[in-house]
């Protein structure tokens, strides 16, 4: 039996074994066995579920601990490529060559080019600086629950969560 075939077997029972509480039927003794037997099923695929999720787990942080070996390879050989780039480019600045062509390649030393360097940010009028526009949403939620009014949100219930110890 599937595990939400299971739910549902065990809500019924339940609210039978409700209706009949109280009378005196051998009724109610089989459908609390029924019942036993519900949740023990209900136990068993809720192991299994959760072995299955916790051998998921593993495998999902081996493979975030080698994505991270990866990723720190693949700076390793970018910062390489741009030293020996640098390197390059250093010693055609310091022989004066412009233009240089190989039989793979074309290579041009371009004139270097302005960029801004902000001193002090406090400084500039504010037509030259970005403001990001961020709700505190620790402090609506408090405002909220509260009695405090405010246009533009509410509150929502979230998804119920499951704690495995």
């Amino acid at each position: 039996m599937k595990l939400y075939e299971l739910s549902d077997s065990y809500r019924l029972i339940n609210r039978r074994i409700e209706e009949t509480e109280g009378d005196e039927t051998g009724e109610d003794i089989v459908l609390k066995a029924a019942l036993d037997s519900i949740e023990d099923a209900i136990e068993n695929k809720a192991q299994a579920i959760i072995i299955m999720a916790k051998e998921w787990e593993a495998e999902a942080a081996a493979l975030k601990e080698e994505q991270d070996r990866l990723a720190k390879r693949r700076k390793t050989l970018e910062n390489r490529a741009e030293g020996i780039r640098k390197y390059l480019l250093s010693q055609l600045v310091l022989a004066s060559l412009q233009k240089l062509k190989t039989k793979l390649f074309t290579l041009t030393v371009n004139p270097a080019k302005d960029s801004v360097v902000v001193d002090d940010i406090e400084l500039l009028p504010a037509e030259f600086v970005r403001t990001k526009k961020e709700p505190e949403k620790v402090a609506i939620k408090k405002a909220l629950e509260e009695g405090q009014v405010l246009q533009g949100v509410h509150l929502e219930t979230g998804q119920p969560s499951l704690t495995v110890r």
